[in-house]
């Protein structure tokens, strides 16, 4: 089965991302899920850590242009399909499973 790998950016909406994150992992679809974060706390206590699914990484630019670059570079594997959200957007039940076919 293939699957896809996402890079979300984010500032200042830890709450948004980290219950897009939640739902997300719930998709059989997605290998990866990668946060970039250009709040200036840290929200990484706010990702759920039991996600192994997940990686957070702290950026110092508030561009999510720039931050969707870092969240694609970070990806080790050169992964086949990357998906890019924004932390506020909910995909439907479907949405990766068409993105892949």
């Amino acid at each position: 089965m293939l699957r896809i790998n996402v890079v979300i950016p984010t500032r200042n909406r830890s709450k948004s991302v980290s219950n897009l994150v939640n739902y997300l992992v719930t998709f059989s679809e997605i290998e990866s899920i990668i946060v970039v974060d250009s709040s200036k706390e840290k929200n990484i206590e706010i990702i759920n850590k039991k996600h192994s699914k997940v990686k957070y990484l702290q950026s110092p630019i508030q561009s999510a242009a720039h931050q969707r670059n870092i969240g694609m570079e970070s990806f080790q594997n050169n992964p086949k399909y990357l998906a890019f959200l924004d932390d506020d957007v909910w995909p439907d039940n479907h949405y990766f499973t068409k993105l892949i076919s």
